[in-house]
């Protein structure tokens, strides 16, 4: 029976292997240059680093809009409720599925449509913004204020 000990076991040692990595990606980087062109690479780097507003799912945005509307009703004092998260968060929602938020195009600026979470938002508009304004139609009873001796609802408003 012989003795194997202090003797290395064959195999491709760990430099070999990295290296072999190394000239893979090389490769793969070449071939995607002649494939694709400079152009290509340049708009999928753009896009990697600066991307465009992708917007959000519209029904993460509802389940958020829920999670604000419980938020806001543990604010102590009513009139705090109008400027809670719920009344004043807005999602860029790409409704058309193209991998964008909507948008329009107001002076060569693309201005992306605003959703709000309470209805009735899409029938005004926040000062300063000129493009779409839509609503989640996520109901919250805010609860009422007193004005004098009258109580009212209290409501979202730009």
């Amino acid at each position: 029976m012989k003795n194997y000990t202090g003797k290395k076991g064959q195999g491709l040692p760990l430099t070999t292997i990295i290296l072999f990595i190394i000239v893979v990606v090389v490769l793969v980087m070449i071939i995607a240059f002649f494939l694709g062109g400079t152009t290509t690479i340049t708009n999928t780097i753009k896009n990697i680093f600066f991307g465009v507003t992708a917007g959000t799912d519209k029904t993460l945005a509802i389940e958020n809009c829920r999670q604000y509307c419980d938020q806001s009703l543990v604010q102590p004092a009513a009139s705090t409720r109008k400027s809670s998260v719920y009344c004043t968060q807005y999602f860029k929602i790409d409704n058309n599925g193209d991998g964008e938020a909507d948008y329009d195009l107001i002076n060569n600026k693309k201005e992306y449509h605003r959703w709000y979470c309470w209805p009735g938002a899409e029938s005004g508009k926040p000062s300063g913004f000129s493009g779409e304004v839509h609503s989640l139609q996520v109901p919250c009873d805010l609860g009422k204020e007193r004005k004098g001796n009258e109580e009212t609802s209290i409501s979202c408003s730009f």
